[in-house]
C-alpha cells in the first residue's frame, strides 16, 4: 500500500506548504511581469530598459545576482561613455528578458512535478487499496483484478500440498546417508570421521542452554532481516520500519525476547491461527506468506538466523574435511607430475590461477550452501525472485545477491561451455530443480536428516511445531477454519532457508561423491551441472536416487539437458542416460546447434502482454513510471542476462532487439514512453511542449526519471567481444608461446636437474615433450587460461562518452560521483536532453529544487512496487 503514518502526513503538509509557496510565487511573478511591461512600454531609454530588468532579475531569481550587479554598473558608465555602445545594451536586455523566461518554465515544471506527486498519493492502485482498506461490495472501483484464475489455480495447487500427508521411509532415509557419509574420506590428522565431527557440533547446539539477545542491536538487525525478507506488506511493514528508529521499545522487545528464548520449549504459534497471504510476483507467480504477529516475526529471525550460520559453519567444517572429492574430470597421474618436473624443473604442486584451482575456490566462497548467511550481520538471503525490486543491472560488482548469484551461474555455465568446447570439444549441461520444493517438503523427510546429524530433541520439537502451524487465507476471512500444515515449510523466513539447506547439503555431496569429485552447482533448489556427458549421467542417477528417497519430485517443465558439439552446426542429440528437454535460464534459451543463448520469444510476449495489462491498471503518472521501470529496467533487463565477456555482442544485440520490440508493442511504431507519458500529461492537466529531458532527468533535477534500457546496453556493446571464443583461443596461443620457450631452456640445459624418480618417469636421451603433453592439462596448469576463465565471467562495465563543455560545466554534473556504478549511464541522459534544456531554462535544474517535493516522494517510491493480481 501507500505508505500512511505520521511521517507521511508529515510530509504531506511540508508538500502543500511548499506548492502554496510556489503557487504564489507564480502568481506574484505574473503580477510584477505584467507591471514591469507596462513600465517598460512607457519608458523609451534602453538604458533604462536594462535597469528595470535588472530589478526584476534580483527579486525573483535566486542569489548569487554578481552579474546583474555588474551589468547596473555598466549602465552607469553608459551614461557617461560611449564606449557601452547600444548594442550591448540590447544584448543584455535579451540575457535578462531570457533569465525570466527561465524562471517563469522552472516554475511551471515544479507545479507539474507537484500535482503528478500529489495525483499519486490520491490515486493509488487497485493492489495499494486492497492492502490499505477491506474489500466492499459499495466499492466504487470496478477495476477487476489480473490473474484471479491463476491465483485461485495456484492456491489449490499450494493447498494440496501443504494440507496431505507425506510419509517417507525413515529407515530408508537413514540407510541412505549412512552409505554416503559414512564412507566419506577421513583425513589422518583428525580421530574422528567428518560425520563424527559434524554430529558432535550440531548435538551440542544451545542442547542445555538458548541463544541470549545482546541488546537492541540484535533486535535492529533482526528487524532489518525481517524487511528484506518481504514477509510483511503494508500496516506491518510499516510499523516495524517505524520500530527500527525507538532503541527504549527495542531495548525492550530485547528483554522480552530472552525470556521467550529462556522457556522455548513451551513456544506456541501464537495467535493461532495465522493468516495467509497470496502476492503476486513479476514473474508470474504467487507466493504464500505468513501474516503473523510483529513480535513472533522477530522470535523467529533470531533463532533462524542463529541456527543459519551455525549450520553453515558446521556444513562448511566438514567440506573442508577431506571428505569432499575434489578430482576433476580429468587430472595428472603421478608419471604426468613426475615427467614435467623433468622437463620443466621443478613446478609448483598446483597452479594457484589454473582454472581448476578457481573452480575450487569460487565453490568454496561463492557457491557452496549460498543461501545460507555465513554471520549474524549478513541476514537473510532472498531467493531473488523480487527482481524488479533489485537495483539497476549495473550495480554487478558489489556484495554479492541473489540475483547476482543468479547472473553469475549464467555467466559460469557460458564461460564453462566455451572453455569446454575448445578443450574437449563438447559440452553437455543438465538442468532441473524440484516441484513446488518449499510447499511440498515431507515433514517426515526433513525431521529423519535433522535427527541423523543429531540436533537435540529441543530444537527438532521446536522446529516441527514452526513447520506445522495452524493457517488460513485472510482472503476467506477471519471466520476461516484453521488448518493445520503438514507439509512444507513457511515461506520468507530464515530458519526455513536453514532447514531446506540441511536437505540439500545431503543431496551436494551425493552427487560430488558419485561423481567423484563433481560439482552440483545449485541456488535454492535450481540445480546445474555440467561437463562430459557420462559424468552428467552420473549426477542425473544421484539426483533421481535422491529424490526417490527423501519423497520429493522433479519439476519436469524446467528439466533438460543439452549438448553442444564444436563445429557442427546441427542440434547434438541428447545422451540415452540424460532427461530431454531446454535448459533455460530467465528468457534465455541454449541452443544445441549455434552453442549460443538465445531469446525465448515465446516468454517475452508473454510478458509484453501483462506488462499492458499492469500499465493500464496505474491511476497515476508516476505509479507508471515505476511500474515500467520495475518491469522493464529491472525484471526484464534482468531476464536477459546482465552484458558479460561470455556473452557477447551477439547477445547485446539480441537484447537492444527486444526491447524494441517490447517498445514498438508497448507504444507503437516510432513511439516512446515519453510520448505516451506527455500524451497522458497533456489530457489530465492540459500541458504541452515538455521537453523529453522532464521526463528522463532524475527527480532531484525536476524529471520523472523514466528508465531508458537502451542506453546501458549502448554503453557497452562496443567493448563487448564479437567472438568470445576468442579469448579461449588467445590463451591457446599464450599455451604455445610457453611450451616454445620452456623447450629452449630444456635443450639448453638450463632446467634445474630433477628428482632420481622425475629421471626414471623418462626414457633415457628422450627428446623434449610434445606439445600435445605439454598442453593436455591446461584446466590444471594454464594461468593464461585461469585468467580468460577469470575474465570471460566478468560484467561489462561499459564504455564512456564524450561530455560537452557545456554539460560538464553545469553544478548538476559535478553532483554526479564518478564512483557512481551509473555513472555513465546518468552522463549520457545529461548529454542527450541537456542541450535543450539549457535553452529553455538556463540550466540543467529543469525543477525548483527547494520547491520539488522530493522527500514525500522518496517515501512513495520506498515502498515495494505490487503487482496487480
Amino acid at each position: 500500500m501507500a505508505p500512511s503514518s505520521a511521517v507521511v502526513s508529515t510530509l504531506r503538509h511540508v508538500t502543500d506548504t511548499k506548492l502554496s509557496k510556489l503557487a504564489l510565487l507564480q502568481k506574484t511573478s505574473a503580477t510584477e511581469q505584467k507591471t514591469l511591461l507596462e513600465e517598460l512600454q512607457k519608458e523609451s531609454d534602453l538604458a533604462e530598459h536594462v535597469r528595470l530588468l535588472c530589478e526584476q532579475v534580483k527579486k525573483t531569481t535566486p542569489a548569487p545576482h554578481g552579474w546583474v550587479r555588474n551589468i547596473e554598473r555598466f549602465i552607469d558608465q553608459s551614461k557617461h561613455d560611449p564606449s557601452v555602445t547600444p548594442a550591448m545594451l540590447e544584448n543584455w536586455r535579451s540575457e535578462l528578458l531570457q533569465t525570466l523566461s527561465w524562471q517563469s518554465k522552472r516554475h511551471e515544471y515544479t507545479a507539474l512535478f507537484g500535482k503528478l506527486v500529489t495525483e499519486w498519493i490520491e490515486n493509488p492502485n487497485e493492489t495499494q487499496l486492497q492492502s490499505s482498506e477491506s474489500d466492499s461490495d459499495d466499492s466504487e472501483t470496478t477495476f477487476e483484478p489480473i490473474g484471479r484464475e491463476e491465483m485461485h489455480q495456484q492456491r489449490n495447487q499450494w493447498e494440496e500440498y501443504a494440507f496431505s500427508t507425506k510419509t517417507t521411509d525413515r529407515d530408508a532415509i537413514n540407510k541412505y546417508l549412512d552409505g554416503l557419509f559414512l564412507n566419506a574420506n577421513k583425513s589422518k590428522r583428525t580421530k574422528k570421521t567428518p560425520l563424527e565431527q559434524m554430529r558432535d557440533s550440531l548435538s551440542s547446539w544451545y542442547k542445555d542452554s538458548s541463544p541470549v539477545i545482546n541488546g537492541e542491536g540484535t533486535v535492529k538487525s533482526c528487524i532489518k532481516a525481517v524487511l528484506k525478507s518481504d514477509l510483511f506488506a503494508g500496516a506491518k511493514r510499516q510499523a516495524l520500519e517505524d520500530l527500527v528508529h525507538q532503541p527504549s521499545v527495542l531495548a525492550e522487545i530485547a528483554d522480552v525476547l530472552n525470556s521467550d528464548l529462556a522457556s522455548v520449549e513451551q513456544w506456541q504459534w501464537n495467535p493461532s491461527p495465522v493468516a495467509l497471504a497470496m502476492r503476486r510476483q513479476v514473474n508470474g507467480k504467487y507466493r504464500v506468506y505468513m501474516d503473523e504477529e510483529i513480535y513472533q516475526a522477530i522470535l523467529l529471525q533470531y533463532i533462524g538466523i542463529t541456527f543459519a550460520v551455525s549450520l553453515k559453519l558446521v556444513f562448511s567444517q566438514f567440506f573442508r574435511s577431506g571428505a569432499w572429492t575434489q578430482t576433476p574430470h580429468k587430472s595428472m597421474s603421478r608419471r604426468d607430475v613426475l615427467r614435467r618436473e623433468h622437463f620443466l624443473g621443478a613446478e609448483t604442486g598446483r597452479k594457484a590461477n589454473s582454472v581448476r584451482e578457481k573452480r575450487r575456490n569460487d565453490l568454496k566462497d561463492r557457491y557452496f550452501l549460498t543461501q545460507l548467511p555465513s554471520t549474524f550481520s549478513e541476514g537473510n538471503r532472498d531467493y531473488g525472485d523480487s527482481e524488479s525490486d533489485s537495483e539497476d543491472t549495473d550495480n554487478a560488482e558489489r556484495s554479492e545477491t541473489p540475483l547476482q548469484m543468479k547472473q553469475k551461474i549464467l555467466n559460469l555455465v557460458t564461460t564453462e561451455n566455451l572453455i569446454s568446447q575448445q578443450i574437449y570439444g563438447k559440452f553437455t549441461v543438465l538442468q532441473t530443480d524440484f516441484k513446488w520444493f518449499g510447499p511440498a517438503m515431507p515433514h517426515t523427510t526433513l525431521l529423519a536428516v535433522l535427527e541423523y546429524f543429531r540436533v537435540p530433541p529441543k530444537w527438532l520439537n521446536f522446529f516441527t511445531k514452526f513447520i506445522t502451524p495452524s493457517v488460513f487465507f485472510a482472503q476467506d476471512g477471519k471466520q476461516a477454519e484453521g488448518k493445520t500444515r503438514t507439509r512444507g515449510i513457511p515461506m520468507a523466513h530464515t530458519l526455513s532457508d536453514a532447514l531446506g539447506e540441511s536437505l540439500m547439503f545431503c543431496l551436494d555431496f551425493a552427487v560430488n561423491q558419485r561423481t567423484r569429485g563433481g560439482t552440483l552447482y545449485r541456488f535454492h533448489d535450481d540445480l546445474w551441472y555440467w561437463g562430459v556427458s557420462e559424468s552428467c549421467e552420473t549426477a542425473w542417477k544421484a539426483i533421481v536416487e535422491f529424490r526417490k528417497v527423501m519423497g520429493m519430485e522433479l519439476n519436469e517443465e524446467k528439466t533438460g539437458t543439452v549438448t553442444i558439439t564444436r563445429g557442427t552446426s546441427k542440434p547434438t542429440p541428447t545422451p540415452a542416460g540424460l532427461p530431454k528437454g531446454q535448459v533455460r535460464w530467465g528468457f534465455l534459451i541454449l541452443d544445441s546447434a549455434s552453442g549460443r543463448w538465445l531469446m525465448d520469444q515465446a516468454q517475452i510476449e508473454e510478458h509484453i502482454a501483462e506488462l499492458k495489462r499492469q500499465l493500464s491498471a496505474c491511476r497515476s503518472v508516476f505509479a507508471y513510471v515505476q511500474a515500467f521501470n520495475a518491469y522493464v529496467n529491472r525484471f526484464m533487463l534482468n531476464n536477459f542476462g546482465w552484458p558479460a565477456q561470455c556473452l557477447g555482442r551477439t547477445h547485446i544485440d539480441m537484447c537492444i532487439a527486444t526491447i524494441e520490440q517490447i517498445q514498438k508493442e508497448l507504444f507503437g511504431p516510432g513511439e516512446t514512453i515519453a510520448t505516451h507519458l506527455r500524451k497522458t500529461i497533456n489530457e489530465r492537466f492540459r500541458i504541452t511542449g515538455l521537453p523529453d529531458a522532464f521526463f528522463y532527468f532524475p527527480e532531484k533535477l525536476g524529471g520523472l526519471n523514466v528508465a531508458n534500457p537502451m542506453i546501458s546496453l549502448l554503453l557497452k556493446r562496443k567493448i563487448a567481444p564479437e567472438e568470445p571464443a576468442d579469448l579461449v583461443k588467445d590463451a591457446f596461443e599464450d599455451d604455445e608461446d610457453e611450451y616454445e620457450t620452456a623447450k629452449q631452456l630444456f635443450e639448453d640445459g638450463r632446467v634445474q636437474s630433477s628428482s632420481a624418480m622425475a629421471q626414471r618417469a623418462v626414457d633415457v636421451d628422450e627428446d623434449f615433450m610434445s606439445l600435445e603433453e605439454f598442453t593436455g592439462f591446461r584446466e590444471e596448469r594454464s594461468e593464461g587460461l585461469g585468467r580468460k576463465y577469470e575474465e570471460l565471467q566478468k560484467h561489462l562495465q561499459g564504455d564512456g562518452i564524450t561530455i560537452s563543455k557545456e554539460i560538464t560545466g553545469m553544478p548538476a554534473t559535478r553532483e554526479i560521483p564518478t564512483s557512481d556504478p551509473n555513472y555513465w549511464q546518468r552522463m549520457w541522459i545529461l548529454e542527450l536532453y541537456g542541450h535543450e534544456v539549457l535553452k529553455s531554462c538556463g540550466d540543467l535544474q529543469i525543477g525548483e529544487r527547494k520547491l520539488l517535493p522530493l522527500g514525500l516522494l522518496d517515501l512513495m517510491k520506498s515502498e515495494k512496487v505490487r503487482w496487480q493480481g
